[in-house]
């Protein structure tokens, strides 16, 4: 059975997009004690490796690792079980690699790591996603992956807060949506 996320003290996820180690502690210290979770993106881990999660769990703070997997199932399962390792307490995957691959992150998760499911990037609109062959509105297609993160057992999605109302209208009450 998988730990349930805790949000203790606040809600909040401080995204720490910053392009290294030096930004990011800036970052982190303007903060204070605010959040006791912290979001490292995929530049910041690029340019400073698994020691920038290792170092912030060391500290005392939750990880989100928003890296955004999306790739055949085996090749997600064992990043995913990379990344957990690290104790990354959330890790995002695209919703769109399908449900084979979003249950084998879920599985390689393990118990202490939670998957998040990326619904549709708040970059693209309806128009973008024609370009790429997408079906349907966005609002249409974040329901359709939220329902897919759901069935593949994924903890949460990230969405955009146009879309929490009409996710949360299906969604079981533990599932947790992420905005930026």
């Amino acid at each position: 059975m998988a730990t349930p996320v805790s949000f203790v003290g606040n809600r909040l996820i401080a995204a720490i997009d910053a392009p290294d180690r030096v930004e990011a502690e800036r970052m982190i210290a303007r903060l204070g004690d605010v959040p006791s979770w912290i979001k490292i993106g995929l530049e910041l881990f690029c340019a400073e490796g698994p020691s920038i999660v290792s170092a912030h769990v060391g500290r005392g703070y939750s990880i989100m690792l928003d890296l955004k997997f999306h790739d055949i199932p085996e090749t997600v399962a064992r990043a995913t079980a990379r990344v957990a390792s690290l104790g990354a307490g959330l890790i995002t995957v695209h919703a769109d690699g399908g449900r084979a691959m979003l249950e084998a992150a879920v599985k390689a998760a393990g118990t202490k790591t939670r998957v998040l499911a990326v619904t549709v990037l708040t970059s693209l609109d309806d128009a973008d996603l024609a370009t790429i062959g997408a079906i349907g509105p966005v609002g249409e297609l974040v329901k359709q992956r939220a329902q897919l993160a759901i069935a593949a057992g994924c903890a949460g999605v990230v969405a955009s807060p146009h879309e929490v109302a009409a996710i949360r209208a299906f969604a079981p009450r533990d599932f947790l949506i992420v905005t930026p």
